[in-house]
């Protein structure tokens, strides 16, 4: 099922499998992850939104309150220096409105760029096995379904005016990365677990949509 589909199926439903999921999941990397220091960074990491998905509330900044130079070194270390010339915040408060200005834009969503350019990190770093069970413990275990639903619950007039790619890219930038920092703490990698940490805590309050594929470098940021 394509991932739009799923939210505009499941965007009223929030279904706290937190708990149980997240024992799950610290199971899973607890038995598979060598690095005790980085598991332990990882669980830290989490702690903010897991409280997100516990108090059903997406605490998205305003515009002026953004820490846009904070997203731009997070991109920076992902992407490198040359991928951010700009930040765009974009009102979710403003619905249709701030929807309509990406209706004819060929957009690029964050998550897409982290999975093209990071999938062959999984399929090196893990047995196919393990692999596929890390997949499905980190959607439960990272709150994946409540965690994706809470800002299309908030922000519903948003969600339903804007394309597709923008859509799923505001329900799944948070948890992509969530995974990724799980996948680097499981096979031990340091270096990318801390490129990956930056950009996770920006959006404890942001959600870093994607960019414009035809001008890249150009960020859009959900704000509220």
């Amino acid at each position: 099922m394509h991932p739009g589909l799923f939210f505009r199926q499941r965007s009223r439903e929030v279904i706290l499998e937190t708990n149980e999921g997240f024992k799950s999941y610290a199971a899973f990397i607890r038995r598979h992850g060598k690095d005790v220091a980085l598991r332990e960074r990882l669980f830290k990491e989490m702690a903010p939104f897991q409280r997100i998905v516990s108090e059903r509330y997406y605490p998205l900044a305003a515009a002026e309150e953004l820490d846009s130079s904070a997203i731009v070194r997070s991109l920076a270390l992902l992407f490198g220096l040359n991928a951010v010339k700009r930040i765009v915040p974009v009102s979710a408060g403003d619905g249709e409105l701030s929807a309509s200005r990406f209706e004819q834009m060929a957009f690029v969503p964050l998550s897409l760029r982290i999975r093209r350019e990071r999938l062959m990190d999984m399929r090196a770093g893990l047995p196919k096995s393990t692999a596929t069970e890390l997949v499905s413990v980190s959607y439960h275990g990272l709150g994946g379904d409540p965690l994706c639903s809470l800002l299309p619950q908030q922000f519903g007039e948003f969600f339903e005016s804007a394309p597709r790619e923008v859509e799923t890219a505001g329900s799944f930038s948070p948890f992509i990365a969530h995974f990724f920092l799980g996948l680097y703490a499981l096979i031990g990698d340091r270096a990318d677990f801390g490129r990956l940490t930056g950009l996770l805590r920006a959006q404890r309050r942001a959600i870093i949509l994607g960019e414009d594929g035809e001008s890249p470098g150009e960020w859009f940021v959900l704000v509220r």
